[in-house]
């Protein structure tokens, strides 16, 4: 009997692999983890880390299987990882993107729903193009408010040195998105937008 393994994401790499040779690199970046567990839904059970662990490890898992591109992952289990160590991972092993992927949550209220994806104006490096990109397949891809391309100052973006976006993917605050994200099919059209929005920026960007 073949024990199954209690983690069905450890496959995804952590590093790069040096030994092959494919023409872009990204990093997929499942927010939060461990004994951050991030935005909690209302019924106090469902946690951010743990969505954004499932869709990121779909988006890897998509991406993968194309052949000029190789994906790294933060984490691949529910573990904690600093914003610090995230950006600091993209640097060293020289990623050509960084895309983060989050859940968000509204404060004091119940009715904000909708998916967003942020870069920052610090740096003029392609983010904007990419985050552009990826929300634009995404909406297209599923049923969702488009809440747009927005600037924001977070830390794993600023500190990262190559394109990077961070998406909220969903309110977990709102229960009928909420609903919809702890859906297997929702996050596999969810990964299936943001792998495709990834795959036609590197593809735009290469032509230039």
């Amino acid at each position: 009997v073949v024990e199954s393994s209690n983690n069905e994401y450890e496959n995804l790499p952590t590093e790069v692999d040096k030994n092959i040779n494919k023409k872009y690199t990204i990093l997929i970046d499942p927010g939060h983890g461990g004994n951050d567990k991030g935005t909690i839904a209302n019924d106090k059970i469902t946690c951010e880390k743990d969505i954004t662990l499932k869709v990121g490890a779909l988006v890897a898992q998509k991406l993968t299987k194309q052949k000029d591109v190789q994906v790294i992952i933060s984490r691949n289990e529910d573990k904690y990882v600093s914003l610090a160590d995230r950006a600091k991972l993209a640097n060293e092993q020289g990623v050509d993107a960084l895309v983060s992927i989050h859940l968000n949550g509204q404060t004091g209220g119940t009715d904000a729903f909708g998916l967003e994806t942020y870069y920052t104006k610090e740096k003029n490096d392609g983010s904007y193009e990419l985050a552009k990109q990826i929300q634009e397949t995404i909406t297209s891809y599923i049923d969702v408010r488009d809440r747009g391309v927005k600037p924001e100052r977070f830390q794993v973006l600023l500190q990262s040195k190559m394109p990077a976006v961070l998406i909220e993917c969903g309110f977990l605050s709102n229960d009928e998105e909420a609903k919809k994200l702890k859906d297997e099919a929702y996050q596999e059209s969810l990964a299936e937008g943001i792998a495709q929005g990834i795959l036609t920026y590197l593809d735009t960007n290469s032509k230039k």
